[in-house]
């Protein structure tokens, strides 16, 4: 009896399953249809694929093993209109770069903003010596030094560059303490243990040149052997023949110096390859660096155009009597094989302006700017017709040198000067 009860109430619970069962299944699909409404719908093919060519285009320009550069927050004008520029660096390397390509698209007032921004660690000695220079080459040197003084803030350690940029933008400043200033720069050097080299100096030299400053004393006391750009210098701010004179003897005597070592260097390259071993054997770092001083303190020293040139405008500048016009010309037939006839000397010259003739492979080349220094050497010693021989002459036993603009116009105002001068002498002899 128990068991046909509970048959009937199992048949009975049948339909309630059933329409539970159809209402969670509907419950189900109503559901997930607006899921479905809600889908985007398939797009065409071509948009597929340009779709995945901006994806591809997107990892090429940002590759997902490379992070993106974060921008810096900088509020000037320059940051927002060069933002691949004003971002965060990598390394202190890359951010001198970043310096220097700021400075030299914007401004060096915008490319100092960028490098205060950065965190010390990315700071360093090259980055600040290119700001250093930029202003210095605008002739602000007052601002050169106050970046100078927030770079040790930085406990950042200056090198040799940068108090060779801190001078030569004294050099480039039209203050009247220019001087003062770059020696207070030479002296500061030893601060930091730095002794200064012959370049330091002759960036001084040119602060000199630029106040039309006398330079014989600091020449004469120079710590350090000069080079041929130091006596350049030195030429174009002579202000004597003598001290004219005395340089150029220096030059000769280096230039001698310079030769006879070439002749011993050939004369000792025979030696034995047991006895070269053994010296390559004994070389000891300490011995590397004693030779590498002493070939930095007689390093060779080269005649070039440039010299030459230097000299003969200081001669033609500075020259009080005949003498020291032949020794010019002595100098031009020496080094460039150019002796017209209408150089030869009026009165003998004495033994101090007497020079060697030497055979043809010693002498130098002559270029425009050589030959423009030598007519205007003859303008300034009004050997008008010297200078139209000496061009002549140069034409046509150098045949490669062709006269460009500068020259050309020295060559016009050789003989504007020429012939003003026959009409002087024409109204003189007329008034007689």
């Amino acid at each position: 009896m128990s068991t046909l009860k509970n048959h009937s109430i199992l048949i009975r619970s049948i339909p309630t399953l059933r329409s539970t069962f159809n209402v969670s299944k509907q419950r189900s699909i109503s559901t997930t249809l607006p899921l479905l409404w809600q889908s985007k719908p398939k797009q065409p093919q071509q948009q597929q694929q340009q779709q995945q060519q901006n994806n591809n285009h997107n990892d090429q320009k940002y590759p997902s093993k490379q992070p993106r550069q974060h921008l810096m927050k900088i509020d000037i004008p320059a940051a927002k209109a060069h933002k691949h520029l004003f971002t965060i660096p990598t390394d202190p390397h890359v951010a001198a770069q970043r310096v220097a390509r700021i400075a030299k698209v914007t401004s060096p007032d915008d490319a100092l903003e960028y490098l205060k921004c950065l965190r010390v660690g990315l700071q360093s000695t090259a980055a600040w010596n290119t700001i250093i220079q930029q202003f210095g080459n605008q002739g602000k040197a007052s601002q050169a030094e106050k970046c100078f003084v927030q770079m040790r803030k930085r406990n950042i350690p200056p090198n040799e560059q940068t108090f060779t940029v801190l001078i030569s933008a004294w050099a480039h400043s039209s203050s009247p303490s220019a001087i003062r200033h770059a020696e207070e720069n030479i002296d500061r050097m030893a601060r930091y243990d730095i002794k200064p080299s012959i370049f330091h100096y002759n960036t001084l030299l040119l602060t000199y040149e630029k106040t039309n400053t006398p330079i014989q004393n600091v020449f004469m006391n120079l710590p350090c052997q000069p080079n041929e750009y130091t006596y350049s210098i030195a030429f174009r701010c002579a202000d004597n023949v003598d001290f004219v004179k005395k340089l150029w003897e220096q030059v000769q005597q280096k230039i001698s110096t310079v030769k006879n070592n070439k002749n011993d260097k050939n004369n000792n390259k025979k030696a034995s390859s047991l006895a070269e071993k053994a010296r390559q054997i004994t070389m000891t770092e300490e011995a590397l660096t004693t030779t590498s001083k002493i070939n930095e303190d007689n390093s060779e020293f080269t005649l070039d155009d440039r010299l030459v040139a230097s000299f003969l405008q200081a001669l033609g500048k500075t020259a009080r009597d005949s003498d020291d016009i032949q020794l010019g010309i002595d100098t031009i037939e020496q080094l460039y094989g150019l002796h017209p006839s209408s150089s030869l000397p009026t009165t003998t010259p004495t033994s101090k302006t007497t020079i060697t003739r030497q055979s043809k492979h010693h002498m130098l080349t002559p270029s425009v700017y050589s030959l423009d220094a030598i007519l205007r050497f003859c303008g300034r010693s009004r050997r008008y017709k010297l200078g139209r021989d000496y061009y002549n002459l140069a034409l046509k036993q150098y045949p490669e040198l062709v006269p460009d603009k500068p020259l050309l116009d020295t060559r016009a105002w050789l003989d504007g000067a020429n012939n003003n001068n026959n009409h002087t002498k024409k109204r003189h002899l007329k008034s007689k």
